[in-house]
């Protein structure tokens, strides 16, 4: 007989334990523990957003129309070529502009992305970064996507080892699957587990899939069932509902991601409640692991507005360029509001601007002068000056060591950047030189570095961190009239580039 509670507990524990330990080797349970990977989505203010990037699982971006899904959508393909990211387009609406796609991505041609097959129609002449299709019908994409995940080996962190591993069963499927790939397993792990445990280099996911959006996918019952529209949306819901949960259950055990584009719309004659509904039911919304929500805002006060037919546009912003004299910049502003994580803070908002027009009149997707702006504003490392039409930036030195002046002009500021991002090497010349540099700032680079780090996260959550002014001996601090939240109205615009 058991003296007392405490012996009772202890031995209680033990017993358990064991059975956990055996169970978990019969039914080859096994500890996923994610290590925290994020990919960054080349958006500094979305990084930040997201909590340092995306982590597998699902990811939605919702809006009204033109609000900017597409365009982010894009952003992220990009994202996912540059890190060799095996992923797949799904454009399900078949209205991708290859035009504009390559101003966004950054990229010529969009064959850099989706390849070039060759003259015979046999395997591709110039092979892809992402795999392209304009499926549509809704249980054959998911099947697809199902399919790809199924045939992919688990890929698990170890939290007991500090690795990445891919996992593989000792079917035969399993082991010529490991050998094709070269791998060799852990023999410990193998003795503890039965199961082929081969360590990798790093945790970047297996496979990623963009579905540009969810309400253009259609359920092959429509044609067959539906005469009207409310039956085709319930119709819709529940094959979303029957589709989405497995590949969601999935996503984390392989290691992979969905990003997806829903559109938000109009609820008319709603006097109480929500004016905007979300198509597909509400799986999507329960699936989805990470929302964001995007809109798009008027020009902010204090910002240049764009002269269109010799009126003041609300919705379009100017600038002057700086790759031709007199010639002018134009922009849409969007802002960014996460509104679900399962997997970090929620909530965390920010600003982005659209480049819709540059001095040749091309588009050039998300600015990056905005963005690294809103960044060090976001984590409190720059104000926002504004003396006579003029905007300055104060507080770049902590940023730029070395940099001479206290101030630097907002438009000093876009040839850095604009020579960073675009690989424009003579405008980042000018700016050393300007401000008596002796080597290169690397700006883009540093901020990217900061999120990767978390160092972005302890500037931004100490909210009384001073930004330094060199010209004074004292910190000058951020208050609300800076912030780049403030003045900007609600209102919803037409005008825009999606």
């Amino acid at each position: 007989m058991v003296d007392n509670v405490t012996d009772f507990d202890s031995i209680m524990l033990n017993y358990t334990t064991k059975v956990f330990e055996d169970c978990e080797k019969k039914d080859q349970i096994t500890a996923s523990i994610d290590d925290g990977y994020r990919m960054s989505t080349s958006l500094l203010v979305l990084d930040m957003i997201m909590n340092g990037g995306v982590r597998s699982g699902w990811v939605t971006s919702l809006g009204l129309e033109a609000s900017g899904k597409s365009s982010l959508a894009i952003k992220m393909m990009g994202s996912l070529a540059k890190q060799h990211i095996p992923s797949y387009f799904i454009d399900a609406e078949g209205a991708l502009d290859t035009e504009y796609a390559c101003a966004i991505a950054g990229i010529s041609d969009i064959t850099e992305y989706f390849g070039r097959k060759s003259p015979t129609g046999k395997g591709y002449e110039l092979p892809p970064k992402i795999r392209y299709t304009d499926e549509n019908i809704l249980e054959k994409v998911f099947r697809f996507i199902k399919r790809i995940l199924l045939n992919l080996p688990d890929k698990v962190y170890r939290q007991d080892t500090g690795k990445w591993y891919l996992k593989f069963t000792r079917d035969k499927s399993d082991t010529e699957m490991m050998k094709a790939l070269g791998l060799k397993h852990d023999a410990k792990l193998y003795t503890q587990t039965g199961q082929y445990w081969c360590e990798v280099p790093h945790g970047k996911f297996q496979a990623a899939f963009i579905i540009d959006s969810l309400p253009a996918l259609v359920t092959s019952e429509v044609g067959e069932e539906s005469d009207k529209e409310s039956k085709a949306i319930a119709l819709d819901a529940r094959a979303f509902a029957k589709e989405v949960k497995p590949v969601r259950g999935l996503l984390r055990r392989k290691h992979a991601v969905v990003l997806a584009v829903n559109q938000l719309r109009d609820n008319p004659g709603v006097v109480y409640g929500p004016t905007t509904y979300e198509p597909c039911g509400n799986a999507v919304k329960f699936c989805s692991d990470v929302r964001n929500q995007l809109t798009t805002r008027s020009v902010k006060e204090g910002w240049q507005k764009a002269k269109i037919d010799g009126y003041e546009s609300s919705s379009i912003g100017a600038e002057p360029s700086i790759e031709a004299e007199g010639a002018e910049d134009r922009y849409v502003y969007k802002h960014i509001k996460n509104i679900k994580n399962k997997r970090g803070i929620p909530f965390r908002s920010g600003w982005v601007r659209l480049w819709i027009s540059d001095y040749n009149g091309k588009a050039r997707g998300f600015d990056p002068v905005f963005d690294c702006f809103s960044y060090l504003e976001m984590t409190r490392q720059v104000i926002l000056k504004r003396t006579a039409g003029r905007r300055e930036l104060i507080g770049l030195e902590s940023v730029i060591p070395g940099i001479k002046a206290p101030i630097v002009s907002w438009l000093d500021f876009k040839r850095l950047v604009v020579g960073e991002y675009f690989n424009k090497p003579e405008l980042v010349k000018n700016f050393m030189k300007t401000y008596e540099l002796t080597e290169e700032p690397h700006l883009m680079e540093k901020c990217f570095k900061q999120i990767e780090t978390g160092e972005a996260f302890d500037k931004m959550i100490d909210s009384k961190e001073p930004v330094n002014n060199s010209n004074e001996d004292e910190f000058v601090e951020l208050d609300e009239e800076t912030s780049l939240e403030s003045d900007f109205d609600a209102d919803d615009i037409s005008e825009d580039l999606d």
